[in-house]
């Protein structure tokens, strides 16, 4: 029974996420923003949706809101981090 209940969890993870990205993909910004931030709250681990919702503060200029929910420390591969530190060594 379990088992059945997180299945509905995950489509609903899943489908949200299909939402906001499609609010993103159309330039439905505003709609984008209000629709994931308000699951952002109960699905802040679903790196889908972090990574729409990064997207979506950024092509907003809200900057400051991707730096706030600190997104890159959640979305992003230690590999991945380890590239970004020595790139910015570099330049």
């Amino acid at each position: 029974m379990l088992e059945d209940a997180d299945k509905y969890i995950e489509q609903d993870k899943e489908l949200i996420n299909q939402v906001v990205f499609t609010f993103y993909i159309n330039n439905e910004l505003d709609q984008a923003e209000g629709f994931g931030e308000y699951y952002l709250d109960s699905y802040n681990t679903y790196k889908p949706l972090l990574k729409t919702m990064f997207a979506v503060y950024l092509a907003n200029g809200d900057n400051k809101s991707a730096e706030n929910r600190n997104f890159l420390s959640s979305i992003l591969t230690v590999k991945s981090k380890e590239i970004i530190v020595r790139y910015s060594n570099n330049v």
